[in-house]
């Protein structure tokens, strides 16, 4: 990525990314849309998504 052009570089976002990503003024760049195969990729690695650890996003309460 470093070492690319500017040809090299559009052509890896192209097939990474399924539209031109948004920017907002505000918040920054949106979450992008990704292509075919990487959302198969992603389903492979057998992570769940969107679900939260059993211990949650605090920490577990104490036990008495």
């Amino acid at each position: 990525w470093e070492k690319g052009n500017i040809s090299e570089r559009r052509s890896v976002l192209k097939l990474v990314f399924a539209e031109r990503m948004q920017y907002d003024l505000n918040d920054g760049f949106r979450t992008a849309k990704i292509t075919c195969p990487f959302k198969v990729l992603a389903d492979l690695s057998g992570h769940p998504k969107g679900l939260v650890g059993r211990a949650g996003l605090e920490p577990a309460p104490a036990l008495l």
